[in-house]
């Protein structure tokens, strides 16, 4: 489980913390990660299975390839169709998912400080 000061930055974002404070059945599973973000109080910190169950009808209707990227990431390259794909990034495969998650429902994309 990722818990580093990266992924803790990554998930301290509305979006994602609105589905831990609104969506209880993610409250009710086991061995959920919350952390003291050093700021603003607690972060819930997803993880891919968890991250994977947000996105799982979209996951039934696309194609993903993921593979080590230059030494130091994991990168996902999914496509909607032959002609169209998309590529993410990410240090582990807890930011990958993220990544994934966030582009999918929210249109945001990681600049390596913020979502935008």
């Amino acid at each position: 489980m990722d818990t580093s000061e990266q992924y803790v930055k990554m998930c301290d974002e509305e979006e994602i913390q609105g589905i831990w404070n609104h969506e209880q059945h993610f409250l009710d599973r086991p061995h959920s990660y919350i952390v003291d973000n050093g700021r603003s109080g607690w972060t819930w910190l997803p993880r891919q299975d968890q991250l994977q169950e947000m996105v799982s009808e979209r996951l039934k209707k696309i194609r993903i390839g993921i593979d080590w990227y230059f030494g130091d990431q994991w990168r996902m390259i999914y496509y909607d169709d032959p002609l169209k794909h998309y590529v993410i990034h990410g240090g582990t495969f807890e930011q990958l998912w993220l990544a994934f998650v966030m582009k999918e429902k929210f249109n945001k994309i990681w600049d390596g400080s913020k979502w935008e």
